[in-house]
């Protein structure tokens, strides 16, 4: 199929000066480890900060017990549901402590490492039943459990055994994935190693050779029943629906360090809660997830930008003060 491309910058969502927390939508933040001597706790607070900061109203943690503490003073208007064992079951009874079916935005995978619990995680969230709309942001390490998951149900060369059914995505569920090329690799290789091995090696990648990458991997993956759309970060970032292509091209060195993608994917998220917790918006829940995926993507650009034009550096950019810029550089975009 062929896809348009744009640069348009889509509109945020409406904010109605009688609205209150609940209007304005619910993101949980599925992240975060503590294994053995592995502890990551600031990517999930960085994510929900990104949320609240958008506009999100309200903002729910699913962190590991031990890290729950310290990533709510990291992020101390979140609230928290902690696990104990990392299970299938502690995921289920979590999902159900932060009433999941009534949430409007999931961030899942920042910070949560490359282990077993990660993938049973992914597998409870996507399985949950669902009755209205939710945007499902995968990030980070919960793209290597989805390569995972997914590369399982391909049959390799030689194999007997026949493509095994698709998977059953809930209508309900509209997904977007946020690799880097790395991850963006690892995912492409485990599903259609022609796609990864089609991504030139080269940095930067051009434009054009991104585009092209990033629309194939979507239709692949719609074919595996996974109907999603793919934002490939980079220099410019791509993002690639089922119909058309957004480029947001806004190279900024002082992006390329720690958190700033955990960032990204909150922000996605908190401006999907806005939109999904509308009543009038469901009828268009693919269009609308894609723009404020966009739109992000140039608030992140965006804030970005104020930071250097403030610090006078263009090395330098904090996480949490790139969060904390994003509500000026969604502010920007409302005014014209």
């Amino acid at each position: 199929m062929s896809r348009s491309s744009s640069t348009t910058v889509p509109r945020p969502p409406v904010r109605p000066k009688d609205g209150h927390k609940g209007t304005f939508g619910t993101v949980i933040v599925v992240g975060g480890c503590a294994d053995g001597t592995s502890l990551m706790l600031g990517a999930p607070a960085l994510s929900a900060r990104a949320a609240l900061r958008v506009g999100a109203g309200l903002a729910k943690l699913i962190v590991p017990r031990e890290i729950a503490l310290a990533a709510l003073t990291l992020c101390p208007s979140a609230t928290a549901a902690t696990l104990t064992t990392r299970s299938s079951a502690d995921y289920r009874q979590a999902f159900a402590s932060v009433n999941l079916p009534e949430a409007n935005a999931v961030v899942f995978g920042p910070g949560m490492g490359r282990s077993p619990a990660t993938l049973a995680a992914l597998k409870v969230l996507l399985a949950a039943p669902r009755s209205r709309p939710l945007g499902v942001v995968i990030d980070a390490d919960g793209i290597h459990a989805l390569a995972a998951m997914l590369g399982a149900r391909v049959p390799r060369a030689g194999s007997r055994a026949g493509r095994r059914r698709p998977l059953v995505i809930s209508p309900h569920a509209h997904i977007i994935l946020t690799p880097h090329v790395g991850e963006f690799r690892a995912l492409a290789a485990a599903i259609r190693p022609e796609i990864a091995d089609a991504l030139p090696s080269r940095r930067p990648i051009a434009v054009a050779d991104a585009r092209r990458s990033a629309v194939a991997l979507q239709a692949a993956l719609a074919d595996l029943g996974m109907p999603c759309i793919v934002l490939l970060k980079g220099a410019a970032t791509i993002v690639a629906g089922p119909d058309r292509v957004n480029i947001v091209s806004r190279p900024n060195p002082a992006l390329a360090t720690a958190g700033t993608g955990d960032v990204l994917a909150g922000a996605i998220a908190g401006l999907l809660a806005q939109s999904f917790a509308r009543p009038d918006e469901p009828t268009r829940t693919t269009a609308l997830a894609q723009d404020m995926a966009g739109l992000a993507a140039h608030a992140h650009a965006d804030a970005a930008r104020r930071w250097c034009d403030t610090a006078g550096a263009s090395a330098g950019l904090l996480a949490m003060e790139l969060a904390d810029l994003l509500p000026s550089a969604l502010e920007g975009v409302r005014r014209r």
